[in-house]
């Protein structure tokens, strides 16, 4: 045991005299600089509302930032803008609702005007995925605070089943028409058929006064909408 550790001793009194006489590096060594690039954080997406309208659909169109609500300026808002909160509130089509005669038409709100010179190309999901100034970035008056108004159907569906009755009901007047033409050819036939038959040598027969009383078709009744908000 005393051999060995005399035996270790030796050697590591041999590794401290080598390490010794290698050469000492003369490059200073680097401290790392602080990152001089702004974090970059993802903006959120607006939740969104329509208030203080006449209809459920229709209002004025606030949205949530920051936690805190606040309204849309109507620089540079139309129709596609529009399209794209009704489409973001469940809703369909989409109308701008501009300030009128200095005034906005679905009220002014109380909180902040988050969005100015909002421009959708319409098929947006959200209006925070929209160009705009940036957060409550606006030189906008709250009697501009825009509204829309959104229809609860969609147009483009029920013109397409309108479509699909027309010419289902035009397919069923050409069955018809056929199936008559047909029937006016057999009696026609028949007809000619008939009058090539030997004639009959039995007396006519005088036909006697019908009894049944003549039946008239009641006229379809004349329809009206009246009191209604709209002329439709």
């Amino acid at each position: 045991t005393t051999s060995a550790k005399t035996t270790k001793a030796a050697s590591t009194a041999d590794m401290v005299a080598t390490t010794s006489k290698l050469p000492t590096s003369t490059t200073p060594a680097t401290t790392p600089r602080a990152s001089t690039t702004p974090a970059t954080t993802t903006p959120s997406v607006a939740a969104i509302r329509i208030v203080n309208g006449d209809k459920p659909n229709c209002g004025r169109v606030e949205v949530l930032h920051n936690n805190l609500w606040g309204t849309v300026c109507d620089d540079g808002f139309g129709n596609a803008d529009a399209a794209v909160v009704c489409r973001q509130l469940g809703l369909f089509g989409g109308i701008a609702m501009l300030t009128q005669d200095g005034l906005a038409v679905y009220g002014e709100g109380s909180g902040r005007i988050w969005m100015d010179q909002l421009n959708c190309a319409g098929s947006e999901a959200s209006v925070g995925d929209c160009p705009f100034n940036g957060w409550g970035i606006t030189d906008c008056g709250s009697y501009e605070d825009v509204g829309v108004c959104c229809s609860t159907t969609n147009q483009t569906t029920s013109t397409v089943r309108s479509a699909s009755s027309t010419t289902t009901a035009r397919s069923t007047l050409v069955a018809t028409t056929s199936a008559k033409t047909t029937k006016a050819a057999s009696t026609a036939d028949m007809v000619a058929t008939t009058s090539k038959l030997p004639t009959s040598t039995t007396p006519a027969t005088t036909p006697r006064a019908s009894t049944t009383p003549a039946t008239t078709t009641p006229s379809v009744a004349a329809i009206r909408i009246v009191n209604g908000d709209k002329p439709n």
